[in-house]
């Protein structure tokens, strides 16, 4: 290894502890399901299953890392921003075109919303419908749409395209 990619790995390892990067990517189980509906699994962080002491246990690897263990499980842990790329900024129901909304709830600064739905402008109100709203934290709730945006067919990871593009 060049002194080069030695100062690179540090920097990288001191990167890595100056913020926690289970609130910057989507759960395991959320990760897992964006997998298996395709979602790209190419650079970045990696979420690693590990056998240790008999017991399988995640943690998050950077991309340089996985050449540096024996893991049972390899699967791409989207940042919030890789994650964002994909929502289409509206959708077409049935009944009507669904814009996107992504805002800090009132109760918390860690809590977000994000919906398709439509905005009133005589009233002044968005209105939505309960099957697209998620609320959580920020990586959380982005994979939840996407998954969901995906089961219902606005989204199409294995084709590399969003379907109100197409």
């Amino acid at each position: 290894m060049s002194e080069l990619q030695k100062t690179l790995k540090i920097r990288q390892k001191g990167v890595m502890e100056m913020f926690n990067l289970e609130k910057e990517v989507p759960n395991l189980e959320l990760c897992k399901q964006l997998k298996e509906l395709g979602f790209p699994q190419g650079g970045g962080f990696y979420w690693v299953i590990e056998n240790i002491n008999e017991k399988e246990l995640p943690r998050i690897v950077y991309e340089s890392d996985i050449d540096n263990g024996e893991f049972i499980e390899i699967i791409k842990a989207p940042t919030v921003r890789e994650l964002c790329e994909w929502l289409p900024s509206n959708i077409s129901t049935d009944i009507s075109n669904c814009l996107l909304r992504i805002e800090k709830t009132i109760e918390s600064n860690e809590y977000w919303t994000i919906i398709y739905g439509e905005y009133d402008f005589e009233d002044e109100k968005w209105t939505n419908t309960e099957e697209c709203s998620f609320v959580g934290n920020l990586p959380m709730i982005v994979a939840k749409m996407l998954i969901w945006l995906a089961e219902n067919g606005y989204v199409n990871f294995k084709k590399g395209v969003k379907e109100n593009e197409a």
